[in-house]
């Protein structure tokens, strides 16, 4: 076990099953739903619900054998390594589902929400299904005023950090616009780049997890890890507001 500082702490988002879920068991509908989100035509929220709705006839077992076909990120594992070699929370935000989420992670020998060296804390959205086949989003994480995501990453970032934290954000698309604003380190890719560099983000653009890690480590060994001055500033204005 490395020394490393106590005060840092690691979100990355989880994506890009929950689009693929939808193409794979839903109409031709989903691909302009899907779109009108990515443009920001619809929220978070409407947007599941809608894509739910294009869904028929698919059972639990169905749902779970295709999560478990799904690979991780290649890195994953290393990364995870990492995190715990240097003592580093780490936690998965996705504005995605919990059923395919948790069956993912245990079909590559996690343990959701464990605690143990296998288990992989998370927080995302909740599917249940119907006797006829139907699947109902519910979302116990949303935020009424911050309707980017369903499932309020910028609430997690900030709920579970202190203010000496050191907050490190890994994201790539619209439902990682919001606790990028409020990250310290950002590492981006796809959308979440334009949103960075229109709103003056400073960012480090990442390929895979090994990119983030390699960044990292410099970073450590440099003890160049530090507060993102405009970030902590919003991080104290929200509080001030609640």
């Amino acid at each position: 076990m490395r020394s490393t500082p106590a005060y840092l702490r690691i979100f990355c988002d989880f994506d890009g099953i929950g689009d693929l879920l939808f193409r794979t068991f839903g109409t031709s509908r989903c691909e302009e739903i899907i779109r009108a989100y990515d443009e920001g035509r619809v929220e978070a929220k409407e947007c599941w619900r809608s894509l739910c709705e294009t869904v028929r006839n698919l059972s639990p077992e169905q749902l779970r054998a295709f999560a478990r076909q799904q690979q991780l990120e290649p890195h994953f594992s290393s990364f995870l390594n990492f995190c715990r070699e240097w003592s580093i929370p780490f936690i998965l935000l996705s504005d995605g589902f919990d059923v395919y989420l948790e069956e993912i992670l245990r079909a590559h020998g996690y343990d959701p929400g464990g605690e143990g060296e296998r288990g992989v804390r998370y927080f995302a959205n909740h599917l249940a299904f119907t006797p006829d086949g139907r699947i109902i989003p519910s979302f116990p994480y949303a935020d009424e005023e911050c309707t980017k995501c369903a499932n309020c990453k910028r609430n997690h970032v900030l709920t579970m950090s202190a203010d000496h934290d050191v907050i490190v954000y890994i994201g790539n698309g619209r439902s990682d616009f919001c606790p990028a604003s409020y990250a310290d380190v950002v590492f981006a890719k796809h959308a979440l780049i334009g949103y960075c560099q229109s709103r003056n983000i400073s960012f480090y653009e990442f390929q895979t997890l090994e990119d983030v890690q390699e960044r990292l480590e410099t970073l450590l060994a440099k003890k160049r890890l530090r507060k993102r001055w405009q970030a902590a500033l919003r991080r104290r204005e929200l509080f001030r507001m609640g």
